[in-house]
């Protein structure tokens, strides 16, 4: 989409340049006192670079719109294939692996209505949840070892205690 945006901006950066060269230039003439410009035709080339630029303005906006909620194609496609492939195996674990109709079937749903706008907040989401089981990860661990040194220390009492209890017996 670049390529295809790249093209009517400098074509017309040119055009505004031109119309704006020719503005100063009727201005001038203007002036100076030319007998063939009036202010009508500074007031029609004027319209025409305005009606250049908000022309850009617009068609820039609706191109850029256009290109993030088109259809996904060729490698955007094999890129939600994988993502979706990723989830789905963390969602239904490594031996559904196996039941590739169902996930393709899901692809071929999902693929059809998917646009780049969605493909972009899919990886952002992706990336947080992969960021969530992460630190769920490392604060399970925590936790695991905080009970582990906890209970050392809680069985450690208890054997103190038991040993205190028993020699207070004899």
């Amino acid at each position: 989409m670049r390529g295809l945006c790249a093209f009517p901006a400098t074509l017309i950066i040119g055009i505004v340049v031109a119309i704006g060269l020719a503005f100063f230039k009727t201005v001038h003439d203007f002036q100076a006192g030319a007998p063939n410009v009036d202010g009508d035709t500074i007031a029609v080339v004027m319209s025409l670079a305005l009606g250049v630029a908000a022309t850009y303005c617009l068609v820039n906006t609706l191109l850029r719109g256009w290109s993030q909620h088109s259809p996904l194609q060729g490698d955007e496609l094999d890129e939600l294939t994988k993502i979706i492939g990723e989830e789905h195996v963390r969602s239904h674990g490594i031996d559904a692996q196996g039941n590739l109709t169902r996930y393709h079937n899901e692809v071929l749903a999902i693929d059809r209505e998917f646009t780049r706008f969605d493909l972009a907040t899919m990886k952002t989401y992706c990336a947080g949840m992969d960021a969530w089981r992460a630190q769920m990860k490392k604060h399970r661990s925590e936790q695991a070892l905080r009970a582990t040194l906890y209970g050392d220390r809680l069985k450690a009492a208890r054997l103190t205690q038991s040993a205190i209890t028993r020699a207070g017996r004899r």
